[in-house]
């Protein structure tokens, strides 16, 4: 199928990272994002928990980091063991590796499986710190959402997907990839300081409009 693109109007793609490839097939190319399906706050919430907020399927626990995620809160509960994660899914399987690794690291009064919820809007609205660990992503329509809730975002700037959402240390932090001393680094730097995690979750709320 691939001869087959020179002869389109146009090709429309879901991220930057994907304009090169397309280009060479088509000269009218396209990014269209995934749009919003949350309704945006109206203005910032005051006194979220102290929680971080992580959503996916807890069978695909590799490609969405969350293998990873556990060793990230070894780290913060050090200094800051009033922080709970949140990890926010379904999947018998994955839900059992993990809870053997927070087993072993000892973790348990820090990490909460909320199991599958349908309130993910209000999750997102109480909790102050949304963080994306996964090894590779589309367009992460998690992230998305979470900008539309005026939370401050975390994630891994993976192949692609997240640099579409997140200018870095602006409307959100951005760390290198599967680094994860510089993502505990960073986490904390966020916990730590009000007025920053405050500054990113406005400037994120702001740039959901592009969704």
């Amino acid at each position: 199928w691939d001869f087959l693109y020179k002869y389109a109007d146009a090709i429309t793609v879901l991220t930057k990272y994907d304009l090169e490839f397309f280009k060479k097939r088509n000269k009218n190319v396209w990014v269209m994002h995934n749009p919003n399906s949350f309704k945006k706050i109206n203005k910032q919430i005051k006194n979220r928990d102290k929680s971080i907020l992580a959503i996916g399927d807890l069978n695909r626990y590799l490609v969405k980091g969350f293998d990873n995620l556990l060793d990230i809160a070894f780290d913060v509960n050090k200094y800051h063991p009033d922080w709970k994660f949140k990890i926010v899914g379904e999947g018998d399987e994955g839900k059992k590796f993990l809870q053997e690794k927070i087993d072993k690291l000892e973790l348990n009064d820090s990490v909460i499986f909320t199991g599958y919820r349908s309130d993910i809007d209000r999750l997102l609205q109480h909790s102050s710190i949304f963080i994306l660990c996964s090894r590779n992503e589309g367009m992460p329509m998690a992230l998305i959402e979470a900008t539309s809730q005026g939370i401050a975002c975390i994630a891994y700037d993976c192949v692609s997907g997240p640099s579409d959402i997140i200018e870095n240390k602006k409307n959100g932090v951005l760390v290198a990839n599967q680094n994860k001393q510089e993502m505990s680094k960073q986490l904390m730097k966020v916990i730590e300081d009000e007025e920053y995690r405050n500054s990113l979750g406005n400037e994120a709320l702001k740039s959901s409009v592009d969704f």
